[in-house]
C-alpha cells in the first residue's frame, strides 16, 4: 500500500482559487487587527506617561493621542466594511467542501 501525498496543486482550480483567497483574507484580517492593537498600545503608553515636567507639550501630546484614536477608528471601520474574516471563512468553507468531492471523483466512487 502506498501513501498518497496530495498538494494544493493536485486539487481542482476551484479549490486552489478559494484556498488562495482564504489565505489572503486571513492575512489581511490579522494584519489589520495587529495594526489596531499596536495603535491602541501606543495610545495607552503615551497616555500613561507623566508629561508634567514637559510644560507646553500637553496640547501636542493630546493631539497625537487624538490622531492615533482617529486612525484606530478608521482602521476598525475599514476592517468592518471589508469583512475580511467573513470572506476568509466563506472561502475556506468552499475550499474544504471541494476536497472530499474531488477525492470521490478521483477514486471513482458512486454518488
Amino acid at each position: 500500500m502506498t501513501d498518497i501525498d496530495m498538494n494544493a496543486k493536485d486539487f481542482p482550480e476551484v479549490f486552489q482559487t478559494f484556498d488562495e483567497a482564504a489565505i489572503r483574507n486571513q492575512r489581511a484580517h490579522f494584519r489589520s487587527m495587529k495594526c489596531e492593537l499596536v495603535l491602541l498600545l501606543a495610545i495607552s503608553i503615551i497616555g500613561s506617561l507623566t508629561w508634567g515636567p514637559f510644560v507646553g507639550l500637553e496640547s501636542s501630546v493630546l493631539f497625537v493621542i487624538a490622531v492615533l484614536l482617529v486612525l484606530v477608528i478608521v482602521l476598525a471601520a475599514f476592517r468592518c466594511n471589508r469583512r475580511f474574516d467573513h470572506t476568509w471563512f466563506a472561502c475556506r468553507a468552499v475550499a474544504e467542501s471541494v476536497k472530499p468531492e474531488s477525492w470521490k471523483y478521483m477514486m471513482n466512487v458512486d454518488p
